[in-house]
């Protein structure tokens, strides 16, 4: 039997997939997709990763670091596999070019933290 992921580790999987996302969108051309880019789904998997990972942190760890926004991450998840035929794109970019990068960086810092 495997031994449980600590949080620490279960940080990796989203600064990887928020990497991913950010490398992605800076290499579209003015930062957009045309209607009906299969490269879209590509986003929507990245982001249902981070938000399945999230969703996995214990619930101590998620309350001991408020600076993010957890039940956010993590309800969006929900809302991109299970209403998938609703999704705001608008809103989702926004969150790709806005917070994605803002978790990034945290999630930088706080895995770099001597304190770890």
């Amino acid at each position: 039997m495997k031994k449980p992921l600590s949080d620490q580790q279960r940080l990796t999987p989203i600064l990887d997939a928020a990497n991913q996302i950010i490398q992605a969108y800076e290499s579209l051309p003015d930062g957009t997709l045309p209607d009906g880019d299969f490269r879209f789904f590509a986003f929507v998997k990245l982001t249902e990763i981070i938000g399945e990972a999230a969703s996995k942190l214990t619930p101590e760890f998620r309350q001991e670091q408020p600076a993010v926004q957890w039940r956010k991450i993590i309800g969006l998840r929900h809302i991109l596999v299970h209403d998938y035929d609703t999704i705001d794109e608008k809103a989702l970019w926004q969150v790709i070019r806005h917070d994605i990068p803002v978790l990034r960086d945290w999630l930088q810092q706080f895995l770099t933290s001597p304190a770890l």
